[in-house]
């Protein structure tokens, strides 16, 4: 990720690439996102202007998107073993998405 201002600070901007998922724990693919920002503040330096705090801006997010929709029920951690659970253990679901 890269980020900065130009322009005595009347031009903010920010591009990264990353990797992961957009919710929840399970890695769906390995396609990178590529994320920007761009904000222009054309009366900044103008001390005492009533435009000084205008801003335009904007970002975009690209990349192949091919996650669920919610992530999965989150619960608490139950005790590792081989086979998995272990017999008695309970694994309570604590929040569940809509």
């Amino acid at each position: 990720m890269g980020w900065g201002s130009a322009f005595d600070n009347r031009l903010e901007y920010a591009v990264g690439s990353f990797d992961g998922q957009r919710n929840g724990y399970t890695e769906s693919s390995s396609h990178q996102d590529i994320m920007a920002f761009l904000n222009f503040k054309p009366f900044y330096n103008r001390e005492g202007s009533i435009l000084r705090d205008l801003h335009f801006g904007g970002s975009l997010d690209a990349g192949i998107e091919n996650n669920p929709l919610s992530p999965a029920v989150l619960t608490t951690s139950a005790p590792p073993s081989p086979s998995g659970l272990t017999p008695g253990s309970a694994v309570v679901p604590f929040l569940a998405f809509n």
